[in-house]
């Protein structure tokens, strides 16, 4: 189970395709185009094979939607989801919510504990 509600789509539209895919307007996320080109958003921002995008939220209480077009052959896949507001401390290859947790984390890569958790 995941701590915060996600959504993930792969989306494949032949030239001159067009869809929306939903989302609540809360969402925040990115679109990775894995081929061809297209244009998204309301803006109608183009980008191509290789470039990503990023989601921001529109209105919390209501439904939101981005708009697909393909101007060619278009495979993408789509990543959104409800951001978990809290803090974020990053070092190396550790993502937790405050230094200790990251201290905490090394020790317990050190010790073996994420080769065999019941260390």
């Amino acid at each position: 189970m995941l701590p915060s509600p996600v959504t993930f789509v792969e989306m494949i539209l032949e030239k001159g395709a067009s869809i929306i895919q939903d989302l609540p307007g809360s969402y925040n996320g990115f679109i990775y185009v894995l081929k061809g080109s297209g244009k998204f958003g309301e803006n109608k921002v183009e980008a191509k094979k290789g470039q990503a995008m990023w989601l921001g939220s529109a209105d919390e209480a209501s439904r939101s939607g981005i708009q697909v077009s393909a101007n060619e052959k278009l495979r993408l896949v789509l990543f959104a989801g409800e951001p978990l507001r809290e803090p974020v401390v990053a070092r190396g290859p550790f993502v937790m919510n405050t230094e200790e947790e990251i201290r905490q984390a090394y020790r317990d890569y050190q010790k073996g504990k994420f080769l065999n958790p019941t260390n």
